[in-house]
């Protein structure tokens, strides 16, 4: 997973931007922009662009004692790290020259205006924007696993690491780990209460593809008595991510008792995610968390605990049937992923 180190940031900002500033706003614009791309690795730190869902605005005015904007500010900070908790819709952020962070939410935006005394840096719509006396500049961005270019790539990273993971390890049950859940060579059914190697199987995997700088570690609580599968944490930042694994499918222990889950199985299994978000939060306050729901669908048409084989029509039948989620958290929430389905394939006859 490839990062923009900062000199490559500072690069790209100062030939796209440095003439155009300096042109508009002199010397004085310069030295803003050298405040704000310094502030604004420093404040991604704390607040993850991916569920930014209204623009944020963090200007520098030109004149120290000028307000962008003309009513008092919601909140007054020291400090960048408090940011992402006072923050809610449209906002803005001003920078004092005494240190001091003012902080504007849910405010009617007009980024011309402010531009006119400030220098400007917006993000909206995933997209990092210098304003210029109301002309809107997209910063552009080499890599499309970072949400922004100031950002360290954190939840884009993992969702691409996860389709990575279905497509490679999961789809012909390549791991070595997850392969042993299979009761069968044809892999038709599952052995009995598969959950502990599928965990160790993702674990291990996000370990080995994220680097070294992200801990993956299996059944981590969420509080003292409710263990989430697998949780991600980024070492210098405030992210991680919990997620949780289902599988559907038929199940046969030892004795040949037999468990099968359906479809349900995983929409239950998202509002228990759901359940898990908000439990870590209110351990957690401080943490930005976002929840993966990795459904792994081992479902065969027409299989019981005898069938040893299977034709290619029974065995794919649920390749492409995606499951219907009510409520769909992935679209009322902003800190839940889309849930992830991940058909294994049997060896069909």
């Amino acid at each position: 997973m490839n990062t923009l180190i900062s000199s490559v940031i500072d690069e790209i900002a100062r030939e796209l931007y440095v003439a155009a500033i300096s042109r508009e706003y002199g010397s004085i614009g310069v030295a803003a922009l050298k405040e704000l791309m310094t502030a604004l690795r420093d404040l991604f730190r704390y607040l993850e662009p991916e569920t930014l869902i209204h623009p944020l605005i963090l200007c520098k005015a030109f004149d120290p004692n000028d307000l962008v904007l003309s009513e008092p500010p919601n909140t007054t900070t020291f400090s960048l790290d408090t940011v992402p908790r006072e923050i809610a819709g449209p906002s803005v952020i001003q920078m004092r020259a005494d240190g001091v962070l003012l902080v504007w939410r849910n405010v009617t935006l007009d980024v011309k205006a402010i531009s006119e005394k400030a220098l400007v840096y917006m993000y909206q719509s995933r997209q990092d924007f210098f304003i210029i006396r109301g002309d809107q500049r997209p910063v552009p961005n080499p890599s499309s696993t970072h949400a922004s270019v100031f950002a360290i790539p954190t939840f884009r990273v993992l969702r691409d690491a996860l389709v990575d993971y279905r497509n490679r390890m999961i789809r012909t049950s390549r791991c070595k780990i997850f392969s042993q859940v299979w009761r069968d060579k044809n892999r038709l059914l599952l052995r009995s209460k598969p959950e502990a190697a599928m965990r160790d199987s993702l674990a291990q995997f996000l370990t080995s593809v994220l680097g070294g700088d992200v801990e993956a570690r299996p059944e981590q609580n969420v509080d003292e008595s409710h263990p989430v599968d697998v949780k991600v944490t980024w070492l210098f930042t405030n992210r991680h991510a919990l997620i949780e694994i289902k599988w559907l499918g038929r199940s046969v222990g030892p004795s040949g008792e037999t468990t099968s889950y359906t479809d349900s199985r995983a929409r239950a299994g998202a509002g228990q995610l759901a359940d898990y978000l908000d439990k870590d939060k209110m351990q957690a306050p401080q943490k930005v968390n976002r929840g993966y729901l990795v459904v792994i669908d081992a479902r065969r048409q027409g299989v019981h605990e005898a069938t040893v084989a299977i034709s290619k029509e029974h065995g794919m039948h649920y390749e492409h049937q995606e499951v219907a989620y009510d409520p769909k958290y992935h679209e009322i929430r902003n800190d839940f992923e889309e849930p992830i389905r991940m058909f294994a394939e049997p060896i069909c006859r």
